[in-house]
């Protein structure tokens, strides 16, 4: 019934393939802000403006990876809510067929009784 979120692997670390592809190159925290302030125009690749867009791109990349990232861990955090109120509802379904059967054993003692 609930969602098995450690089938799926979603992290930013050394040993993914972005990283080990290019990790070594990825830009600083605030020239990845000020490319997200003011982006360059990557429309057309040049040798001239090659690099430039390459790192905007490893900026952008990065900020989806987190973007993801943020939305596995609140799905996750549904996932858990949703298993506990499943729980709460089978505790209280449970009650409710004991209370029912008791009330019945009761009546059935009640009337064999007199």
């Amino acid at each position: 019934m609930s969602y098995n979120s450690d089938k799926i692997s979603l992290s930013y670390s050394p040993q993914d393939f972005f990283y080990l592809d290019a990790g070594k190159d990825m830009p600083s925290e605030s020239y990845c802000t000020e490319r997200k302030n003011s982006p360059y125009d990557c429309t057309g690749y040049t040798d001239a403006n090659y690099e430039m867009c390459y790192q905007q791109e490893l900026c952008q990349n990065k900020e989806l990876v987190e973007t993801v990232i943020k939305k596995r861990d609140t799905h996750a955090e549904s996932n858990a809510k949703l298993d506990d109120v499943y729980g709460q509802y089978m505790n209280e379904y449970m009650k409710t067929v004991n209370l029912g059967v008791a009330i019945i054993i009761g009546v059935i003692f009640v009337f064999y009784r007199h």
